[in-house]
């Protein structure tokens, strides 16, 4: 891209005059060629065959996109030859948003534009824990809003683990692979992939992604590996990733047996436990202070009278709604979680958790145990109840 594309080798080529991008005028070219070209083989490769047209005329079809746009969208063969990085349209104007705010940030004075997006804020390559771990997810979480603002949730996570910070990217892949594995508590490892995909996106699990990856990087920071977040990032995505034979990937090991679940088994049976290894919840409860670790409970479909059909169903808040409705657990569970949730929501968010647990009235706490024991989000159950005091 850098040596192709002068947008991308550096800030004192872009001129926003040079590079303007109308995207209804870009979606009435695709349409009306797509409309012209029959046949689905022509379709999927219109745009070329648009270029290779004898009455292919640029000037006629881009007025407002300019040159420097347009022949990147067409991946123009004599301009830029083996471009190979994504030309969709959304994307371009992502590009050219970011260009456009660090060009505008630099001509303010800005000489470094990391500054911008890191508010000028240092990071360690260490793993942290405790409070300290606590105060680095809040600066991350305000780098990630700013990145979030012009690229997407995702993108702007993937941005800054590319750039080497501690994150992930919880893209569909690597979600359903962490759910299957039974790591997830917003999303049961009972679901199927079109459920996991369907809900993937939601805040509540990007942030348990997140934070069950840091201490999964953790345990791999222990055991010696650098860049902990991009490897793990890495190995799960490719593990699942749909088979792409241009980039070398001919299979998904996911579909084959015995698929994830199948190989940590494996590797938990033939493996000595090592010391750098984090599976005990309450070492995680301690050392990452989030209430994302609480005990995850596993429930018998049919002793709960939970038909196959509620289960297997593409509709996640049906499914639910119906395991809502039954007791899931002992009150004995419930109380356990109720007390790790309440000290983890105090470091969270006092706003809404009182600084002592007497300072919960015997009806709510009883409100809460209930909507735990029916396996209800505790952090819910808590913000629930309280919000209605």
């Amino acid at each position: 891209m850098r040596a192709l594309v002068p947008m991308f080798q550096d800030l004192d080529n872009f001129s926003p005059e040079r590079y303007v991008f109308d995207e209804s005028e870009w979606k009435t070219f695709t349409k009306r060629r797509k409309d012209r070209l029959k046949a689905k083989a022509d379709q999927a490769n219109r745009i070329q065959n648009s270029i290779d047209d004898p009455d292919w005329k640029p000037a006629a079809e881009f007025a407002r996109t300019t040159a420097e746009v347009w022949k990147v969208l067409t991946k123009d063969r004599e301009t830029y030859p083996g471009l190979l990085f994504s030309a969709m349209p959304e994307k371009v104007k992502k590009y050219l948003d970011v260009a456009k705010n660090l060009h505008t940030d630099r001509a303010n004075g800005n000489v470094l534009p990391l500054n911008y997006y890191t508010g000028g804020q240092q990071f360690k390559s260490t793993h942290l824990v405790g409070q300290a771990w606590v105060q680095e997810r809040k600066m991350l979480d305000q780098v990630r809003a700013r990145f979030e603002t012009q690229l997407g949730t995702l993108t702007a996570l993937h941005t800054m683990m590319d750039m080497g910070l501690k994150t992930i990217k919880p893209d569909r892949v690597m979600t359903y692979l962490f759910s299957q594995l039974g790591w997830l508590q917003t999303l049961p490892s009972s679901w199927s992939k079109k459920e996991v995909v369907a809900r993937y996106m939601h805040k509540d699990v990007i942030r348990e992604m997140t934070i069950r990856a840091d201490v999964f990087a953790a345990s791999l920071d222990r055991a010696g590996l650098s860049n902990a977040h991009r490897r793990l990032d890495i190995w799960f995505v490719k593990f699942g990733q749909e088979p792409e034979n241009d980039y070398g990937i001919t299979v998904n090991l996911q579909d084959k047996p015995p698929g994830i679940r199948g190989l940590l088994e494996r590797v938990l049976k033939t493996s000595q436990r090592q010391n750098w290894w984090i599976t005990d919840e309450q070492e995680a409860s301690k050392n990452w202070p989030a209430g994302e670790f609480i005990e995850l409970v596993k429930r018998s479909v049919k002793a709960e009278g939970i038909s196959t059909s509620d289960i297997t169903s593409s509709n996640p808040e049906r499914v639910q709604r119906r395991t809502r409705s039954v007791r899931c657990m002992s009150r004995d569970q419930a109380e356990k979680i109720f007390v790790h949730q309440w000290k983890a929501g105090l470091v969270n968010d006092p706003t809404i958790y009182p600084s002592r647990e007497t300072n919960i009235s015997n009806d709510n706490k009883e409100r809460i145990l209930r909507k735990i024991e029916r396996c209800e989000d505790p952090h819910e159950s808590f913000v629930n109840v309280l919000k209605k005091q």
